[in-house]
Formats: structure tokens, sequence, C-alpha cells
């Protein structure tokens, strides 16, 4: 088996915090408190790779699992994901940053002032309860101003030693345009009847031309110590924390999950092929009423252990290992990169024939290289 050095990083969690706020007991109460569901995660996980979490009853596993999806918005931290690049998705928040890399900057340099004056307050203080907590109000100024600092060095990377970045605005900017443009035309030609190639490829030549010319100007600084040091912090994997709603929606078919109650999860009033075929639907991948997703889901059915007679069928119509085996179907439907499944002993139980068949199914789809997190 390889090792991880030879394996490619799915998603790469760091310090991840997804805190939960309590409601407020007193009328004058300044202080907020929370409810540390999930406090400084950090942790990998590998193309190919099964990740097994093992806790009581809420330590925070299904948390973990919702907030990796951001189905929780995560509180702090980066969840980054390489299934796409930067490049494929262009999100939004490129485009913010760029724009604003000289406030960016300018921030990133007041937060570390203020880092070495609290430092230097609290080092000539006696120990005390005052000390400590000055301690942890700097501890906590400087993950800000670490966070700030990799927002923006992992998009702009070596441009951040320049003192004018406004040739290196204008050429990020110009590739990220045309590259959301392909992201676009990429979704439209997966729809049935769809041909969007020729655009592409014309898209293609353009934004080739426009890597070209960023190449150009950082091959004029490839000796400049400051901006060597700062390109290695380039990372086109995608900050799942910072991307909007409807991005995060397109992302979703990527990264599914299943949930660990297999009762409340699924729709009473739909029938197994409505809720298998919602997201295939959802995500443009068949139309509505078109035979050919019927097929597909009662393939899909099979693999996962569901007679395809039983496509017509009402989930009251099942076991409670039958309704998991269908939460699986409707996940691995939209043959996702990354399936996140929250279980418990409920499901080891009631659904270890669906572990089983989840495993044996992810394994004879590898090439398309599904992970799993349990």
């Amino acid at each position: 088996m390889p090792n991880n050095d030879e394996k490619k990083v799915l998603l790469k969690v760091t310090d991840l915090k997804q805190w939960f706020p309590l409601k407020k007991t007193k009328l004058f109460q300044k202080e907020q408190e929370y409810v540390r569901a999930n406090d400084g995660i950090t942790l990998n996980i590998y193309e190919g790779e099964t990740v097994g979490l093992v806790g009581e009853s809420g330590c925070g596993k299904s948390t973990f699992g919702r907030t990796l999806l951001q189905i929780y918005k995560q509180t702090e931290g980066k969840t980054m994901y390489y299934g796409r690049t930067l490049t494929d998705m262009a999100p939004l928040y490129v485009d913010e940053t760029i724009k604003n890399i000289s406030s960016g900057k300018k921030k990133i340099a007041e937060l570390e002032a203020k880092v070495e004056a609290l430092k230097a307050e609290y080092e000539k203080m006696e120990d005390s309860a005052e000390k400590f907590q000055k301690q942890a109000e700097c501890e906590n100024i400087q993950k800000k101003c670490n966070m700030e600092f990799l927002n923006l060095v992992q998009i702009i990377g070596g441009f951040y030693s320049l003192d004018d970045t406004k040739e290196a605005e204008q050429l990020l900017l110009e590739k990220f345009k045309v590259a959301r443009v392909i992201s676009g035309l990429n979704e439209e030609n997966q729809m049935e009847g769809v041909d969007k190639t020729k655009e592409i490829a014309e898209k293609k030549v353009e934004l080739e031309k426009a890597e070209k010319k960023l190449e150009e100007l950082r091959s004029k600084y490839k000796n400049d110590e400051a901006f060597t040091k700062y390109e290695s912090y380039r990372d086109n994997g995608v900050d799942l924390a910072r991307l909007k709603t409807q991005e995060m929606r397109f992302l979703r078919k990527d990264m599914q999950m299943i949930f660990q109650d297999p009762y409340s999860s699924l729709n009473p009033r739909m029938t197994v092929g409505q809720i298998i075929g919602e997201g295939l639907l959802a995500h443009g991948i068949f139309k509505k009423n078109d035979e050919k997703m019927q097929a597909y889901v009662m393939e899909v059915m099979e693999k996962c252990g569901l007679a395809p007679y039983m496509i017509h069928r009402y989930p009251h119509q099942f076991s409670g290992g039958q309704r998991q085996r269908i939460g699986i179907a409707r996940a691995l439907a939209l043959k996702p990169r990354f399936v996140s499944l929250i279980t418990g002993i409920i499901l080891f139980l009631l659904g270890r024939g669906a572990w089983k068949l989840l495993i044996t199914y992810c394994k004879g789809i590898s090439k398309t290289k599904n992970n799993l997190s349990i």
C-alpha cells in the first residue's frame, strides 16, 4: 500500500472549530459562551482513503461531518478541497481577495503590530489571571493574522512581496474571469442534449494566454528571495469555508453525506426512485421524466442491494437496513469524490449489510477515486 506521501490530499483540514453560541442567561452578561462541539481539528484525508472517527454519542462526530460539507458554517479554521482546482471553480472570493490586496496587506500589518504590542505588555506583567487573559487575547489576534495572511497569499503567492501590485491584480482578474466562464460552460455541457465543446475550447485558448502572461510576470522575480518565499504559499485548492451558498451547492455532487438516522433522513412522501433521483435532477444531470434517469436509478439501486422493482415503493415499506441502503444509493448516484457517513451504534446494528455494500461499491468504482469519511 502506498504511503501518504505518494497519495494526493483530497481534503486538508486545519484548526477547524465549530462552536455554537449559548443564549445569555443574565441581563448584563458581557461574555458570550459557546458549546465547543469541534475545537481545533487538523486532519488530512487522501484520495482512496477511509478515515474512521470513533467516539461516544454527543462527542461531535456528526457535527464534524456536517461542518466538513459546510452544512454548518465553520466558526474558524481552513478546509481546503483539492477535488477541483481554484482555476476550475473560480469562486467569487478569489476576485474579492485580488481587488483588496492593498487593504489586505494593510490589515495584516496592523494585526502584526497589535500582536507585538500585546506581547510586550504581558511579558512585563507578573503571573496573574490578567496576564493569562492578555496572552490568550494575543494568541487569538495572532491566529486571525495568520488566517488573513493565508487567505491572501494562497491566491496571489509571490506578488505579496511587491509594493505595486496593479499589474498582477489585472492579470489575475483576467485569468479568473475567463476561468469562471469556462466553469459555467462545463456545467452546462454536462446536461442532457447540450454541447458546449466549441465554446469551451475557445475559452481555454484565452485562459492559456492569460496564464502565460502571469508566468512571464512571475519569471521577472524568480531570483527575488522574498517573492520565492511567498510564492511557496500559493495553493490551488478551494477553501470551502469561503464559498458562497450557491458555489457550495455546486460542489454537493462532489461531496455527499449519508445521514445517521435512516428514518428521519428520507422524505416519507417520496418514492425510492424520487429520493435517489432528486439530486440528479437538482444538478441537471438528467431532465424530468427522462427514461434514461429511471434506468440509471434502478442500476444504482441494484448495486446498493435494493431490487429495481422497489423503485415505486415508499420509505415506510422498508426495514431500517434497507432505508440505509436508500441513503447510500442517493449519495453514490452522483458519483461523488468524497462521502461523509455519519454513523453510530444504531447504524452498526441495523445497517451492517449496507455498510459492507458501501465499501464494496466504493472499491468497485475506485477509478473515480471516491473517498469515504466516517
